[in-house]
């Protein structure tokens, strides 16, 4: 008598929206697992399955998408950039961090319109699209111009509005900025691909009263506390003349370190420091490419690491970094951790990967990003392996890494939903786009040599 055939892997009839059929799959589960010839099927924008190519020929679905030539990983998760700076791009390169900042960045941001942060964010999401991102964390002003953005596009996002202690062009008070972030919380409650942070933009440019509020609203909304710290020499020296002390002692004495407190750049981080982080759970955002165009320095990854601090990367934004590429991050990052440490095996491949999806989405608060595991979103990116950088393949991860750079992305998917494919962006006019673009490059121009005259 033969024996039963055994049930399909997915059953035949079960609905499904869209099958990638991926030849090597960098899943970021918790083993890490890379496996080849895999299928996955997707409902209702959650990978419902992963099996053998072979077990899901005969499936019906809206969507085949042939990746085999490719590897497919989930979205990358930048944990820290100002999206709407990319309409600021190489427009104050080479200069000292603090003359950047007040000969050309706050200028223009005292010009910026709510349209203006509205078109920023708009072609960062394009620029991070194209690269594999799919989910950022902003930090801003005028967020509901960004959140606009994100939403018609089909990101995801976690939004902040700088908090500072002078005006804004969104805000006059810190009250009223207080008040901005319950109106966005209301706005977009229970928002699938919108959430929201609270952050103060530096100790510096707050006052302790700032700070402690601004912590005491994360808790109250249970919400990320984001915070750029220990950027370089001049904000340690402003810090001292302010308070009497390190931005991390200040803001471990009033009670703002917490798992919640994410701390942006950390360059000039002690060990002591690290272990004071490290015993409040707090996370750090690794920013290298802006850090080193600034010549602010390079964090102490490594050492962040062994005291048990979780690192994310991020981009900064594109006025400093001019780039919005996390594979370009990955592979600085691994590169100048090396360099710092003199060991060419600290912070190998697999670790900056973690960074750049795991480790990021855990310090946001959105731990089921950054994976590709069955239940979770179908937030996946794809490499060509047919580009010559690429090929052969004998670790994809350490491709991802050191090799790519960004080249050969060819999907971005979230939600189940694909949001760039082939140079294509299908929720956008980009040719419209571009145009306005250099419509606002040209205003730019004439308001730093109205400012200069």
């Amino acid at each position: 008598m033969n024996a039963p055939a055994s049930p399909p892997a997915w059953p035949l009839h079960m609905p499904c929206d869209t099958v990638i059929e991926a030849g090597l799959l960098v899943t970021q589960d918790d083993r890490r697992r890379v496996l080849a010839d895999q299928a996955l099927v997707i409902h209702g924008g959650v990978i419902q399955k992963i099996l053998p190519l072979a077990d899901a020929a005969d499936l019906r679905c809206g969507r085949r998408l042939d990746l085999r030539r490719c590897i497919v990983l989930p979205g990358l998760v930048n944990a820290h950039t100002h999206s709407p700076m990319t309409l600021f791009r190489g427009l104050g390169d080479d200069m000292p961090l603090m003359d950047w900042l007040s000969r050309r960045i706050w200028p223009l941001e005292a010009g910026l319109t709510r349209e203006l942060v509205h078109l920023g964010s708009q072609l960062a999401c394009c620029e991070m699209a194209s690269l594999g991102t799919t989910c950022f964390q902003d930090m801003y002003i005028f967020q509901e111009s960004t959140a606009e953005a994100v939403e018609s596009f089909g990101l995801k996002a976690v939004l902040a509005e700088g908090i500072l202690n002078v005006p804004t062009r969104s805000y006059q008070t810190p009250e009223e900025a207080y008040a901005r972030i319950a109106n966005l919380l209301a706005d977009y409650a229970g928002h699938p691909r919108i959430r929201f942070a609270v952050a103060p933009h530096t100790v510096y440019t707050t006052s302790e009263a700032i700070l402690r509020r601004s912590f005491q609203l994360a808790e109250s909304y249970d919400l990320p506390w984001c915070i750029h710290c220990t950027e370089d020499e001049a904000e340690l020296e402003r810090a001292q003349a302010l308070f009497g002390m390190r931005p991390v002692t200040l803001l471990e004495r009033l009670g703002c370190l917490s798992p919640r407190s994410v701390l942006v750049h950390g360059v000039l981080l002690t060990e002591g420091e690290l272990q004071t982080l490290a015993r409040a759970g707090a996370s750090l955002v690794h920013c290298p490419r802006s850090n080193a165009k600034l010549a602010s320095g390079l964090a102490p990854v490594a050492a962040c690491l062994e005291a048990g601090v979780r690192a994310a990367l991020g981009t900064d934004g594109a006025a400093s970094s001019n780039s919005l590429n996390m594979f370009e991050e990955m592979g600085m990052a691994a590169l100048m951790a090396k360099v710092r440490q003199g060991d060419p095996t600290v912070l190998p491949a697999q670790a900056v990967l973690d960074m750049a999806t795991t480790h990021a989405a855990r310090a946001l608060g959105w731990q089921e990003l950054g994976r590709v595991t069955e239940g979770g979103p179908a937030d996946l990116t794809a490499v060509s392996l047919d580009v010559p950088r690429h090929t052969p393949c004998p670790n994809p991860v350490s491709h991802l890494v050191y090799a790519c750079q960004g080249a050969g992305v060819v999907l971005t998917m979230v939600d189940g939903h694909v949001v760039y494919e082939a140079g294509c962006f299908p929720t956008v006019d980009y040719d419209g786009l571009r145009h306005a673009v250099r419509e606002a490059l040209a205003w730019a121009r004439s308001r730093l040599d109205t400012i200069s005259a």
